[in-house]
Parts: C-alpha cells; sequence; structure tokens
C-alpha cells in the first residue's frame, strides 16, 4: 500500500506516531483521537512490519513513537513493535498514561 511514496527531502518529518490502537483505559475529553473503551481492534504484527518498512527508506535522523490509545493494554504487540523498532536502529519511545503505575516505587521500576 505504501511502497509506491516516494521518499523525498520535502516530506521529512522528525517524529512518527505509530497508533497500535485506539483502545484506552481513559476516555479523556481532550484526547485528539476520542480513545476509549469501546475501541476493539489492534494493529496486526503485519501491519506493524508494513509501516515499519516505510520507514527503512527515510534517510534523515527522526524517532517512532508507539502510541494510541494506550499502548500497554496489548503488553505482546507493544514487546514486539519495541523489539521490530530497536533492530532496525531506529530510535523510539513510548506515548502512555501509565496505568500501570500504582505507586512511586513501581514507577521507578
Amino acid at each position: 500500500m505504501f511502497r509506491n511514496i516516494a521518499y523525498s527531502e520535502i516530506l521529512c518529518p522528525s517524529e512518527l506516531g505509530i497508533i497500535l490502537s485506539y483502545q484506552c483505559n481513559a476516555e479523556c475529553k481532550h484526547c485528539l483521537y476520542a480513545c476509549g473503551r469501546e475501541w476493539t481492534e489492534w494493529m496486526t504484527i503485519g501491519q506493524l512490519k508494513e509501516a515499519l518498512d516505510v520507514l527503512s527508506g527515510w534517510s534523515h535522523d527522526f524517532q517512532v513513537h508507539h502510541t494510541g490509545g494506550e499502548p500497554f493494554m496489548n503488553f505482546p504487540l507493544l514487546l514486539e513493535a519495541t523489539r521490530l523498532t530497536k533492530e532496525m536502529g531506529i530510535n523510539q519511545l513510548v506515548e502512555t498514561n501509565a496505568p500501570w503505575s500504582t505507586s512511586e516505587d513501581r514507577s521507578q521500576d
């Protein structure tokens, strides 16, 4: 699907968000994507690999944000996303509302 997009110096973003799902444990009124509990679909591993494959042609510095929704709600997919991105040598981060952070000690682990 994306293979026909030619790389161009005109289009050279420094940040790219990969939305793994719109499913989220929170339903923030200010959410740009209207994420919430009613969303059930997640990106497949194949779709994730296709999205990352497009990035292999980018020759400028950038980083990937694994985001959603709440990406930690599908931890196996998030782990695979970070593993594949690391294998490609791409800088990355995970955007989260940190539902797993139930105490200061736990959030520092």
